[in-house]
């Protein structure tokens, strides 16, 4: 067997998988596996789905946060001018309900974001009397840029799967797609919002 062979002898690449994991000093996937895997979906509960999803999620974030670009940005000012570049310019408030924070919290955020010349605020095209925020020239390039570097980081990850395993990887984006469509709160979601 060729060091290719070894590379990918199954779907997504024993030898990517294991190097992430080492990343995080975690076991290797074949010391961590367990009886679910080779189960029913029939048999298989959603505990049993929660209880796998919840260790690989841990590891994805501390594996994304630790081989990110370094930006003088904070992780919550990342997520703002995201929303920003997704939604277009919005209420405080909104930005808010869509931060899981308290009105003090994006207030203060915002604060530092324009004074940073990353957002800019303005009056509400449908409400004169509201103001709105958005993201600047600036703010929009330096969201590019934080995004740029991310997604080398992720590309290394799959570089060397088979076709067929990167294919399987852009099936399981779709799915995450879904699942967080279904659960991802908006400014038109009841939900409470906490510091």
């Amino acid at each position: 067997m060729t060091s290719t062979d070894k590379t990918t002898n199954n779907d997504l690449g024993d030898t990517r998988t294991v190097n992430a994991t080492d990343t995080l000093g975690a076991q290797s996937p074949h010391e961590t596996s367990n009886s679910s895997s080779n189960q029913s979906p029939e048999d298989v509960s959603i505990e049993d789905i929660a209880a796998k999803l919840r260790p690989l999620f841990n590891r994805l974030v501390l594996i994304y946060y630790r081989q990110s670009v370094h930006t003088d940005l904070t992780t919550s000012q990342i997520s703002i001018l995201s929303i920003l570049e997704q939604h277009g310019s919005m209420r405080i408030s909104d930005i808010a309900k869509y931060e899981s924070i308290r009105m003090p919290t994006a207030s203060n955020a915002i604060h530092q974001l324009e004074s940073d010349g990353l957002v800019t605020r303005e009056r509400d095209k449908h409400d004169r009397r509201g103001v709105t925020v958005a993201l600047t020239e600036h703010g929009q390039q330096k969201l590019d840029h934080v995004n740029a570097q991310r997604n080398l980081e992720f590309a290394r990850f799959i570089a060397n799967y088979t076709e067929e395993g990167k294919g399987l990887v852009m099936e399981l984006t779709d799915l995450l797609e879904r699942l967080l469509d279904d659960h991802e709160g908006g400014p038109d979601d009841e939900q409470p919002v906490h510091n």
